[in-house]
């Protein structure tokens, strides 16, 4: 995650490392690659797509921040999803803060 994220900050990366166990996820065969959101003060919910920062071997997987998104201040919950032909995974529910602009 980035240091210090700001209501309407837009072109940030946020990239994510996959690990499970301590040890890192090869992500490469996954059809779906997803970060979900939920906004503060049940402002609602959504999905935005991931990229592989490399080839996905590492377990590393980006989302480039875009207009719109970070449109309330607050804490927001995010949580990472992976659907593989043998199954789906999810990440824990971590959080983040987005502050308020002047």
């Amino acid at each position: 995650m980035a240091d210090e994220l700001k209501k309407g900050d837009t072109g940030t990366v946020l990239t994510f490392t996959v690990q499970s166990d301590g040890s890192v996820v090869d992500l490469s065969t996954a059809d779906t690659k997803q970060v979900k959101f939920d906004r503060p003060y049940a402002n609602g919910k959504f999905s935005k797509d991931l990229a592989f920062v490399t080839d996905g071997t590492d377990g590393k997987v980006k989302y480039v921040i875009e207009p719109a998104i970070l449109d309330t201040a607050g804490e927001w919950h995010f949580q990472l999803y992976f659907s593989f032909s043998t199954g789906v995974w999810y990440s824990d529910t971590q959080s983040f803060l987005v502050g308020e602009n002047l």
